[in-house]
């Protein structure tokens, strides 16, 4: 039989942040940090996306609220429907959401909460390609100067006469070298291929331009999970331009090299969607709920990450829900999957799910009312 479960009311202290939805909250080393969000006043017009941070240190009876406002570096515009997502050596990365439905994200910043210092990775990345590309360039340029020099001085095999072409003639000579007429024998610039744009793009209208990156499309309402070294980037809803789109398809994001990948799948993959929640277990990433514009979902889909395979273990509940929260707690003989009940719910009471060897046929929801302070 499985023990009761309770709400514990925490008395808190600080500078508690004002009430919103669609914010983070993520636990980081022993800290929760919460970031965004749409909150505001009592008039309608006050109410709109931040990006505010806060840390809540959490104690057993009690914990402490701290608005974060002396970082460093320039941290996220403000969004609503993003992820946060806790990656190693004590970071928090936020990708994508929404400002507004004309301007939404899919950039990549992170947060070094030692230090409070916001960083743009694949900018940063974009930038030190550009030094080495004008640096190869000016290189090139050089050695083109050089032979210029040379056969200028140089006593040349025939008056008038050509210069040989390299083996396979001029075509052969690799396009980021400098390369001589075979007739004129001058020498021509060599061809740098120009470094990409950074991964997204904003007319002053909001009107996004596609990745030259590999970024997925501008996106909020997906989830993000960290497996190793990359984050596992799934649905959500957005899209370039002005479309409006609900997805299906699988990112990931190489953490160390900081490149985008569109992951080729295998089996069936789940229907398009955003709202949906995510937790991992081992090798798989485990995914409950969701909505798109023609249909809402109670199923769970996992997938595998060894060998990018979709499956579906044909468990679900009768009540879609979305914007719900899910998160594993590893125990004996098996994992245990928790969630609250999101929108959607038949009551206003909160429940939890359980469900036990997952993702096998035999796992079933086991429900429970909690009893206690809401």
């Amino acid at each position: 039989m499985p023990r009761s479960v309770q709400w514990q009311a925490l008395d808190t202290r600080g500078e508690a942040p004002a009430p919103r939805s669609g914010h983070s909250i993520t636990m980081v080393n022993n800290a929760a940090y919460m970031f965004g969000g749409v909150a505001g006043g009592r008039k309608v017009q006050n109410i709109a996306p931040n990006n505010e941070l806060y840390m809540l240190k959490l104690g057993s009876v009690s914990c402490d609220w701290i608005k974060l406002i002396n970082t460093h570096g320039q941290g996220p515009q403000p969004r609503t429907q993003h992820s946060a997502t806790a990656i190693d050596d004590g970071k928090l990365l936020i990708f994508g959401g929404y400002f507004s439905t004309n301007n939404r994200f899919n950039d990549v910043v992170v947060l070094d909460v030692a230090t409070l210092t916001w960083s743009h990775p694949l900018k940063e990345r974009q930038i030190a390609l550009q030094v080495q590309a004008k640096a190869q360039l000016a290189r090139l340029q050089q050695e083109a100067a050089a032979l210029q020099e040379a056969d200028a001085s140089g006593d040349k095999a025939a008056e008038g006469g050509a210069t040989l072409a390299p083996p396979g003639g001029e075509d052969a000579t690799p396009s980021n070298m400098p390369r001589r007429n075979s007739i004129t024998g001058n020498v021509k610039p060599a061809r740098t291929p120009l470094p990409a744009a950074t991964p997204a793009a904003f007319t002053p209208r909001g009107n996004h331009t596609e990745s030259t990156v590999g970024a997925p499309e501008p996106r909020a309402n997906h989830t993000a999970d960290k497996l190793g070294s990359k984050l596992y980037v799934f649905g959500g809803q957005g899209g370039v331009g002005y479309s409006r789109k609900a997805f299906n398809d699988m990112f990931t994001l190489d953490l160390t090299t900081w490149e985008w990948a569109q992951v080729e799948t295998v089996g069936t993959p789940p229907e398009p969607r955003g709202g949906h929640a995510s937790c991992v277990i081992k090798q798989t990433i485990l995914f409950y709920g969701g909505w798109n514009a023609e249909s809402q979902f109670s199923d769970v889909r996992v997938f595998n990450t060894v060998n990018n395979n979709w499956s579906d273990p044909e468990i679900s509940y009768g009540i879609p829900r979305w914007n719900h929260s899910f998160v594993t707690v590893e125990a004996i003989p098996s994992s245990k999957f928790f969630f609250s009940v999101g929108r959607k719910a038949p009551s206003k009471k909160a429940k939890f799910a359980i469900s036990a060897n997952l993702p096998t046929k035999s796992a079933c929801w086991i429900w429970k009312y909690c009893s206690g302070t809401q």
